[in-house]
């Protein structure tokens, strides 16, 4: 566990964004399964939960949605005061793991013919809700349109004549333009009439992840899924938004040691070699906290100092460069890799390369979480 290094997160950021989703939640009769998976996308998430729980009406809330079943099994616990929903996304060995989804109450979202055969066979619908997946072209997880028969045959073998939630995943949902998310809409429409018309109620559709949720670029009267936007961060490739997000978490350190070198000198595994002179800021965080090799090289402004992460980072160790003396001033001082702003993240996400989802579950457990109660 460190003690010179944080990462903050605000309730207060927080409950804005939860308060523009209820908004449009109420708007349009919608429901909501907050993604709270990969720790809540690295914020924690226990301490989402609960806020989650907190801020928002019952009426909201249809249930959390996690991708494993140990996230899962672990929510449950920590939810003593709420006994909803908890959707298994990816992770599904319903075969393997049926006492668990009993006992822990846990609902399976179904994709596969032998799940579903297998959830259907042990009467497993009189315990749990029955949610199916769609596959209508992104070609993850989901049903095929040509597995329909199949799937409808299966439910009406064993008198299931009601879905309680049906769904699908958009591929491009960040981009409200593209002619992909209508050809989806058009698959889901079909595949939905092929079910209702077999005489099998859909009692709620869920189709919008938080691209298509910042972009309403969905069907009505849904269960939407919001995920990233719930810590507010855009999408990186998104064209627009329609919410003013509130960036909830900050990177925050206390540097180890400064150290002033010349051009030419050495540090470091490898020993790097300095093309100029400057100083050598030393911050406690690694590749062990989060801090991935593909980070060198990447340029920040802290407090108006242009500095530049160097050399190959250690495990506890990452260096901070700059040929600005006023760096001298952050010896002892704590300072923020990005702030509470969308720009600072999404920055960092694109010189590193990567999307600010990445940079953000990468945050280790040995970083501390520091919940900001303002």
């Amino acid at each position: 566990m460190r003690s010179l290094s944080k990462f903050l997160v605000s309730k207060k950021k927080f409950q804005k964004n939860l308060n523009a989703l209820s908004s449009y939640v109420s708007s349009g009769n919608h429901q909501l399964i907050p993604m709270v998976k990969a720790e809540a996308y690295g914020h924690g998430m226990f301490a989402i939960a609960d806020w989650i729980i907190e801020l928002t009406s019952a009426n909201e809330i249809n249930g959390f949605g996690v991708a494993t079943i140990i996230e899962g099994m672990a929510l449950r616990k920590n939810l003593e005061i709420w006994d909803g929903e908890i959707y298994i996304f990816s992770e599904c060995d319903l075969i393997n793991k049926k006492e668990i989804y009993i006992d822990f109450g846990l609902t399976p979202i179904l994709s596969q013919v032998s799940d579903l055969e297998f959830f259907l066979q042990n009467k497993m619908q009189l315990q749990l809700p029955m949610a199916i997946k769609l596959n209508t072209g992104m070609n993850r997880l989901g049903f095929q349109v040509d597995e329909m028969p199949v799937v409808i045959n299966l439910l009406k073998k064993h008198n299931v004549f009601s879905i309680d939630l049906l769904l699908t995943h958009y591929a491009h949902s960040f981009d409200s333009k593209t002619d992909s998310i209508q050809e989806q809409q058009q698959i889901f429409i079909q595949l939905k009439q092929m079910i209702e018309v077999a005489g099998i109620e859909c009692k709620k559709v869920s189709l919008s992840n938080s691209g298509a949720i910042e972009h309403r670029a969905s069907l009505p009267s849904e269960v939407l899924r919001p995920g990233l936007m719930l810590y507010g961060i855009k999408n990186l490739e998104a064209i627009d938004s329609s919410f003013d997000l509130k960036c909830i978490s900050a990177l925050e350190t206390i540097p180890l040691s400064l150290k002033r070198l010349n051009k030419g000198e050495k540090f470091g595994y490898g020993l790097t070699e300095l093309i100029e002179s400057g100083f050598l800021l030393l911050l406690p965080l690694g590749y062990a906290d989060g801090m991935k090799l593909g980070f060198t090289g990447i340029q920040l402004e802290i407090e108006g100092v242009n500095c530049q992460i160097v050399g190959r980072i250690n495990m506890d160790i990452t260096y901070l460069f700059s040929t600005d003396v006023r760096i001298q001033k952050f010896m002892g001082k704590k300072i923020r890799l990005w702030s509470f702003e969308q720009d600072q993240i999404n920055h960092f996400a694109k010189k590193a390369h990567s999307i600010p989802y990445d940079i953000l579950t990468s945050i280790s457990s040995r970083v501390p979480r520091d919940y900001l109660i303002e």
